[in-house]
């Protein structure tokens, strides 16, 4: 090999780079840990754990129920034409005003209110007194009911899945009623719930009932198409001892909300609550004094979520004997509220005006708003900047001006009813984003005159082994900068238009990882006759040798931290919680290693991180992020991590998937010897090849190898038998131990042509396939966080493509070609072939697993600039990233 024409490589020490001058904050909190005071912080607003914060109901408040007629109108009363009640059923008064009293006036008091329903049954007369609706809507399991419950309360207006019920009961004293069964059902609508292996006709319609018993537990039943009944979990509603003599208070609660006209929601939550008596309950307020767990949820299996909730009334059946008294109301809500959050602090005080971003994430029904706020932590309140507010119906978003060096600021959200007040919105989540403040650094370049050798390791499928190594002659001592420091960006280019010094390739970027320098001059001098006097050493007395070995940006990648707890359960661009995508994430971890979004390119793709809605899916802080991304590219998305230099002014890290047929191929690779000007074809010319055009229109570089340089190894499977095992239920949620029917979740499947592993295989193997073992070689893996069936097969499909082929593998020595992908959008230089380009080898499709260039020169321009190609294909898989099993991902 002899001269490369036209070519001119470049070394560039203290390149241009970036860096981060103000980190990226990102602060992202749910339910509770929005707001770390708790009560003490809200105003009218309470918690329900796992749907968010709400405005409070005046129901919630005794005060507001008993003493005053705000909440009266909202009673299922038949005083208030909302309800039909059964025969003996009365209205009557649980509060009234001591206006006897002198000098005792009403003030916001009302006279008499608060009103409930009674069971009254004259000396001597029945105690069957039931509503038609009774056997119109069947009852569950009532044949095991000792005592006949009564249909006594129909609600004459429909009961929507988003609406609060609360209901007080006090149970008259009873002899035995601590022992005794069902004594109150409860009916209200809800989410269908639906497992795998229901049919059609048992699939559930969103129509519920809770049964409270004296023993104190209660059951919760569902009603099925075909208008039968299912068991859906037990509660325990109060203490045994408790149930007799006591007041008690029950509250349903859902996240349920309407998008797009359809119900959607997952959970169902109870809150029950006893106090010593029914006076207790009027003047003290009974959530005050619950016992037991404030609040109890039900989660909602929805296999099938197209299901449509069969919405019904609120009804109430009351066992015979029993005379309770009772009241059922729907929330209504306080007009507005106010929720503070806990003191949160930038990672830096901010100097610049980048503003920071206030999200906030729920459900806000028509009719109802959010207003959000920043404050300073000493009270003063953060000016808004130009950017628009955002308000939906499932988030809402405004932008703020930090107070300069300030580094403490807290939040307060205000929510607003409806007119009505039967609608409260929703805060679920909050976000605070302030993005990084970055910097571009051009310090003063050095470009050493005399280069005598470099070679790298290209972009390979993993990021860490790109490193470079480059030797520089340091003729005059000039270069002190790499006898002072470590550490500085290098880059490394060729110019290949002599006539165009602005085309160039950038083949290699990173950093100095150590730089040795050998003096070869020397001060001493010698006489060369006369009074002329010159160093013993030529040309200088501070000449050096410096070899430069270097590491590719991942160097940078690998030290980068995740400055904050991360979060990734809920997605904020949707109203439910979802997982995140996995591109998504990745694309955020990068902006948290200090790149700006000019150097992230992550293609959107619809796969999310495996969840079942209850386990968290968190990244801990001080976590290194360069590993992390990597093998979320690697399990998830089956691809690999690139730093691609010769994007944009700095490059980007890229995520490269597996190439799909048709495949772009970009070079072709030749060992033809009847090739025209073979002269030229030995000095490695590309300019004595045509290349050639694809269908497409992509330039093809035809490229011949180097004699004797081409080695073949065929690599075989690493298994052909495969195992996934996770923990989780047939239903797709993750189990607890000895709750939900937890089970192992496997799956397993096998390469035939690798061996015979059972009898009557039904594909016999083959010992001419590069898969071909002749003996059962399993593998297992075993994750706790596949917690779906899903997951599992996801899991298999991804492990099989990857350990259970083999492989034909080939390297060898060629002319480093620089080519252009015309269906990148960012390919806007030239250059080298990459881990994952599409390539043929004598016409035979192949893939790039890496391209290691070398170059070798001395004054006057290149002499050799070769690379060492290693390429493989996968016989058994036209395309390796598809999948076995029928993948849909």
């Amino acid at each position: 090999m002899s001269v490369t024409p036209g070519r001119k490589t470049v070394v560039t020490i203290d390149a241009p780079t970036h860096s981060t001058v103000e980190p990226r904050y990102y602060l992202e909190v749910e339910d509770e840990m929005i707001s770390a005071g708790g009560p003490d912080f809200a105003d009218h607003v309470e918690l329900i754990p796992t749907i968010g914060w709400r405005l409070a109901s005046y129901q919630r408040v005794a005060s507001e129920k008993h003493e005053k007629s705000v909440a009266d109108a909202s009673a299922i009363t038949p005083s208030n034409g909302n309800a039909t009640v059964a025969t003996g059923l009365l209205e009557v008064s649980v509060q009234r005003a001591n206006t006897e009293l002198t000098g005792v006036a009403l003030g916001s008091q009302r006279a008499a209110g608060d009103k409930h329903l009674q069971k009254n049954v004259a000396a001597g007369a029945t105690f069957a007194a039931e509503l038609a609706d009774g056997a119109a809507f069947t009852k569950p399991d009532s044949a095991n009911d000792t005592v006949p419950l009564d249909r006594v309360l129909v609600s004459k207006e429909i009961h929507e899945p988003y609406q609060t019920i609360t209901v007080t009961l006090y149970p008259m004293p009873a002899n035995g009623l601590k022992t005794v069964q069902r004594i109150i059902r409860i009916y209200f609508s809800g989410i269908p719930g639906s497992t795998a292996t229901d049919t059609a006709a048992k699939k559930g319609v969103g129509a519920y009932s809770l049964a409270l018993s004296g023993d104190g537990t209660a059951e919760l039943y569902e009603r099925l198409k075909d208008n039968t009944w299912r068991f859906r979990k037990l509660f325990q509603w109060a203490a045994p001892s408790d149930v007799a003599g006591k007041a008690h208070t029950i509250t349903i609660a859902s996240d349920a909300t309407k998008e797009g006209g359809k119900w959607v929601g997952s959970k169902i939550m109870f809150e029950f609550g006893s106090v010593g008596n029914a006076l207790e309950a009027a003047v003290r307020g009974i959530t005050s004094f619950a016992t037991g767990p404030r609040w109890q949820y039900y989660h909602v299996p929805q296999f099938d979520k197209s299901i449509a909730p069969t919405l019904q009334p609120i009804r109430a059946d009351v066992r015979r004997d029993v005379r309770a008294i009772f009241q059922f109301h729907v929330a209504r809500y306080f007009p507005s509220g106010t929720l503070k959050s806990g003191n949160f602090g930038l990672a830096h005080p901010p100097t610049g005006d980048e503003p920071i971003r206030l999200e906030y994430y729920g459900d806000i029904p028509e009719g109802t708003s959010v207003d959000c706020a920043l404050y300073d932590a000493d009270g003063t309140a953060l000016v808004l900047d130009d950017s628009p507010t955002v308000a939906t119906l499932t988030s809402g978003a405004r932008s703020f001006l930090p107070v300069t060096r300030h580094r403490f600021f807290y939040a307060v959200f205000t929510l607003h009813a409806s007119a009505d007040g039967k609608k409260t919105p929703t805060v679920h989540r909050m976000r605070v984003i302030r993005h990084a403040t970055l910097k571009a650094y051009t310090p003063e370049p050095v470009v050493p005159i005399r280069v005598t050798g470099l070679s790298f390791t290209g972009a390979g499928p993993d990021p860490m082994t790109e490193s470079g190594l480059i030797a520089i002659e340091d003729l005059e001592g000039s270069l002190t900068s790499l006898r002072t420091r470590g550490k500085q960006p290098v880059r490394v280019e060729v110019r290949y238009d002599p006539a165009d010094p602005t085309k160039v390739s950038r083949l290699f970027q990173g950093y100095a990882v150590t730089t040795r320098g050998k003096r070869k001059g020397s001060a001493r001098t010698e006489d060369v006759g006369g009074s002329f006097m010159r160093p013993r050493q030529f040309p200088s007395a501070n000449w050096r040798e410096f070899t430069v070995r270097c590491a590719g940006e991942w160097a940078k990648l690998a030290r980068m931290q995740a400055p904050a707890l991360i979060a990734f359960n809920n997605d904020p661009a949707l109203a439910k919680p979802t997982p995140y995508k996995v591109t998504d994430v990745v694309r955020r971890l990068l902006w948290d290693a200090g790149y700006p979004e000019e150097m992230v390119d992550v293609p959107d793709m619809p796969i999310r991180f495996f969840s079942d809605g209850k386990t968290s899916l968190l990244v801990e802080q001080y976590t290194e992020l360069g590993p992390l991304i990597v093998q979320l590219v690697r399990d998830y998305l089956g691809g690999y991590l690139i730093f691609d230099q010769n994007v944009g002014d700095f490059g980007a890290w890229r995520v490269k998937l597996a190439p799909r047929p048709p495949y772009r191929n970009l070079a072709e690779f030749v060992t033809d010897r009847t090739w025209t000007a073979p002269g030229l074809r030995q000095g490695m010319n590309l300019n004595a090849y045509d290349p050639t055009t694809d269908a497409g229109g992509q330039v093809v570089k035809r490229v011949p190898i180097r004699k004797g340089t081409l080695v073949e190894e065929p690599v075989p499977p690493e298994c052909n038998i495969l195992y996934v095992t996770g923990v989780g239920s047939p239903g797709g949620s993750l189990s607890k131990s000895g709750s939900d029917n937890s089970v192992a979740l496997s799956q397993w499947t096998y390469n035939p042509k690798s061996a015979w592993l059972f009898d009557d295989q039904p594909v016999p193997p083959d010992p001419e396939s590069p898969d071909y073992l002749g003996y059962a070689l399993p593998l297992y893996y075993s994750d706790g966080g596949l917690n779906t069936p899903h997951a599992v097969n996801f899991t298999l499909r991804r492990i099989y493509d990857m350990a259970a082929h083999g492989q034909l593998r080939k390297t060898f020595e060629a002319p480093l070609v620089l080519v252009q992908d015309q269906s990148d959008p960012l390919a806007a230089r030239l250059r080298p072939l990459m881990f994952g380009d599409g390539i043929l080898f004598n016409g035979e499709q192949y893939i790039v697993d890496s391209c290691n260039a070398d170059y070798s020169g001395r004054s006057g321009g290149d002499r050799i600039q070769a690379a060492a190609y290693e390429i493989f294909q996968v016989p058994a898989l036209q395309d390796y990233s598809l999948p076995t099993l029928g993948r849909t991902d």
